[in-house]
Parts: C-alpha cells; sequence; structure tokens
C-alpha cells in the first residue's frame, strides 16, 4: 500500500472463505496513515494510491476502507462515499461469512459503510479516544480473545476453561480469573455464557460479577425464550456486559447484534457488519438470515421500550439514538456539535491522534520490509511454537487456518461452522481458527 514495495500491508486473516471487512484496528491504522499523507507537504498536488492489484477480494477490502475514510475524516455522507466505486467494473464481491459453504447472504460494502455510520452516530466507537494497541492486544487468544462491540457496554469474548493452560503447540486457554481484573476495570457487571459450562460460575459471582447461564446449540439460532431473556437482563444490567459462546463468535454475536437491532434500529446487515469489523467472523451461517428475520419485531419492540423508558442502560458508555431517532432539535444540536468540533477535549484527542498517525507512518519510513498490520498478530508477537507451525515444521504448507485452529482444538475437520453440531466442535473448530491467526497465509487487504 502506498508509495513504494515494502509499506504496510493490511492483511485480512481468515477462518475459512471470509475475507473482510478489515477490522476495527485496521481501518484506525488505515486511517492514520492516510491522513497523515495527506497532510504531509512533500505530497502536495500529487495522487495517493492504494494499490490492491487484481485479486477481487482484496479491491473490495481497498475500497470499503477508502470509502469508510471518506466517512470518517471527509466529511461525506455514506452514499458520497460509496459514489466513486459504484460504477467500477466488474463489481466489488459481497463479504462471506466465516464458514467453507456457499454464503447466499450478501453483505455488500454499502452495508458496511452504514454500520460505520450508524455506530458513529450512537456513540460505539470514537477514534479520537480509540486505543488501537489494547484492541490488538486483547484480541490475540493468549490475552483474552476479547473485543468491544460497543465500547463501555457490551464485549464480546471467547468461553473460559476451569484452568489456564497452554498446549505443546502454544495454544492458550484462559480461566475466569484471567478476565475479571479487567472486567472490573471496565465496569463489567454481568457475564452471560451461552455455550456448556466449562467453568463454575460461581468464579464470577464471587468476585461481584453477576452470571447468567442461558446455553443453547452450538452453530443454531436462539429459542426465542432464551433470546427475550437475554435481552431482558441486559436491560436490567446497569453496567457492561461481557458475552460468550465457545468461541465467542456465532451466538455470542447474534444475541448482542438482536439487542442491537431492537434499541438502536440498526439493520440485520448493519449490524453483521459492525459486528464483524469489531470481532471478525462473527455471525455465521443461517444466524445471518436469522437476524433478517428478527428485524422487524427487534424494531417494533425497541419502539415500544423507548415510548415507555427511553435509552435502555448504557454501562460505561454515552450511548445515544440513531439520527433518524431522534428529536429535531437533538439532531440539529448534533449537527452544530460536529460543525463546531469536540470542544475543549478536542486538543487532547488531536495530539492523540497525531501521535498515533505518526507511530503509523513510521511502519513507511522506517525501513522495515514489508510490515504486515494483521489484526494485531505481528510477527514479533508471535510464540516459537507458532513461527514452527508457520514455517513448516509444525503445520502443512496450505493449510487453512481453520484446518490449523482445528488440529490445536482436537475437533475433526468434519466439523464445520453453518452446521449445527454439538458443542464442542464447531466452537472449538472456531476457537483454534481465532487462535492460528497469523500462522499462515494471509486473505485480502489493500497494499
Amino acid at each position: 500500500m502506498f508509495e513504494d514495495a515494502n509499506a504496510p500491508r493490511f492483511a485480512y486473516w481468515n477462518f475459512f472463505l471470509d475475507f473482510g471487512p478489515l477490522n476495527l484496528g485496521q481501518l484506525y491504522r488505515f486511517c492514520q496513515i492516510m491522513s497523515n499523507k495527506l497532510r504531509d507537504g512533500r505530497y502536495a498536488g500529487k495522487r495517493i494510491v492504494v494499490w490492491a492489484g487484481a485479486n477481487a477480494a482484496q479491491r473490495a477490502n481497498s475500497a470499503c476502507c477508502m470509502a469508510l475514510y471518506s466517512l470518517l475524516y471527509l466529511g461525506m455522507t455514506p452514499e458520497q462515499a460509496w459514489e466513486p466505486f459504484s460504477p467500477i467494473r466488474p463489481p466489488f464481491p459481497p463479504f462471506h461469512d466465516a464458514s467453507p459453504c456457499v454464503c447466499p447472504y450478501k453483505l455488500t460494502i454499502p452495508h458496511v459503510i452504514s454500520a460505520v455510520q450508524k455506530a458513529r452516530e450512537c456513540n460505539f466507537f470514537d477514534f479520537d479516544t480509540f486505543n488501537v494497541e489494547e484492541y490488538e492486544s486483547f484480541e490475540q487468544v493468549e490475552n483474552g480473545d476479547l473485543s468491544w462491540i460497543v465500547q463501555g457496554r457490551f464485549c464480546a469474548f471467547a468461553g473460559p476453561h476451569e484452568s489456564r493452560t497452554t498446549t505443546p503447540e502454544g495454544y492458550v486457554t484462559l480461566c475466569p480469573e484471567d478476565y475479571i481484573p479487567h472486567f472490573k476495570r471496565w465496569g463489567v457487571q454481568a457475564v452471560v455464557r451461552l455455550n456448556k459450562p466449562y467453568y463454575a460460575a460461581r468464579r464470577f459471582t464471587e468476585a461481584g460479577i453477576a452470571h447468567h447461564h442461558m446455553y443453547y446449540l452450538d452453530g443454531s439460532n436462539a429459542p426465542p425464550s432464551i433470546l427475550d431473556t437475554f435481552i431482558r437482563n441486559c436491560e436490567e444490567t446497569e453496567g457492561a456486559i461481557a458475552v460468550h459462546c465457545k468461541a465467542g463468535l456465532g451466538r455470542t454475536g447474534t444475541c448482542i447484534g438482536s439487542y442491537i437491532m431492537k434499541h438502536y434500529r440498526f439493520t440485520a446487515a448493519e449490524v453483521i457488519a459492525w459486528l464483524r469489523i469489531c470481532r471478525p467472523g462473527s455471525v455465521i451461517g443461517p444466524q445471518q438470515q436469522y437476524l433478517e428475520s428478527l428485524q422487524a419485531s427487534m424494531w417494533a419492540a425497541g419502539d415500544a421500550y423507548r415510548a415507555r423508558h427511553g435509552l435502555p442502560p448504557h454501562g460505561m458508555a454515552e450511548l445515544r439514538l440513531p439520527e433518524s431517532l431522534r428529536p429535531a432539535d437533538d439532531k440539529a444540536a448534533g449537527a452544530a456539535a460536529a460543525a463546531g468540533g469536540a470542544g475543549a477535549g478536542a486538543a487532547a484527542a488531536s495530539a492523540k491522534r497525531r501521535a498515533d498517525e505518526e507511530a503509523c507512518d513510521s511502519h513507511v519510513t522506517d525501513g522495515m520490509a514489508k510490515v504486515t498490520v494483521d489484526d494485531g498478530y505481528r510477527a514479533s508477537d508471535r510464540s516459537a511454537a507458532a513461527e514452527r507451525a508457520y514455517d513448516g515444521r509444525g503445520g502443512t504448507p496450505g493449510r487453512s487456518y481453520a484446518q490449523m485452529r482445528m488440529a490445536a482444538a482436537g475437533a475433526s475437520p468434519a466439523d464445520t461452522p453453518g452446521s449445527t453440531r454439538s458443542d464442542a466442535s464447531q466452537g472449538d473448530h472456531l476457537r483454534a481458527s481465532r487462535a492460528a491467526r497469523g500462522r499462515g497465509t494471509p486473505g485480502a487487504g489493500p497494499r
């Protein structure tokens, strides 16, 4: 990407046939580099080229990043951000779920743009205060495999185990005590478990964190009674909520997504896109159509709830309704605030952005060859076991991440996402797949 062959490559590390969109940390780094280039006097009057080659998946991720930069930093509407890319032929492929099967659900770049716009309106994230190093650190399996979906309100994570273990291959499983200090710091008041129990709930409750067990079959859709209970418990919890299943992707994403549709009026496609930006691999197979089937009922339930109660609890976040649901006075105030800047905190936020931009840009100028920003799993952070797996001594060339992760978890190759299987099969498959990120050939991203 950018002006020479040694520039960073933003790579998507796939589970199966998924190839994007790039995650929130990568989008942040892309935006900081772009901002720095556009301010650099050396490039005045010149074009900045984002090179993706002829690969369709790389083209899609490149276009998506550029459109999102236009949305977030150039003040464009979603329609304006997409307009330059709309006539390009061949058209960009829709994004695929994290499965090896044909994906009939068409998640497009405009869906992603709309999702980011709505997430910004609702204050789900703020790049002025975004901590990219923390995001990338906690995404690593050995550091928690944890991702904030709504900063300060909902985090998704892989299910803990009874004890902390490290396999001979270097794969790590964590226990509740590994999460409790972070949860306390973040104001997490409740943990929701959607998979079979692999630890005692009292490990959290004795630490003062409520625990709700709501098991249903891995790879399936939540029964109405469980989904209703999940949403009601979240509505009754004032603080942040941490949700997990086996891998923290399918059931976890589906339940959190349903809540977001109800209370913030995301479309199903928007919430799927946002979940995958925050936590790649979320919502798998028929869970996509399931969210589509819930959209109308979630919207109606949300309208009824807001008429009685207003916004639900928002944890440590200052969440807002999307502009389409705000009163006219609130819309005008929001527009004025946007036009006038962020007020007293703007200077500090700007200084942070500038420091981050310079740090990101150093990847281009420090002489490092082909530095990869790959979901935070950089080569310098990989364990020796991971490197052995990558160079062939611990793995087979051409093996997919999912196969390597399956082997680490002891799952059968027949256990594939998108099908309803035992809790240990698909969840182990995806969890092991997530653990092996960065140990093979990356998928698609702009260069």
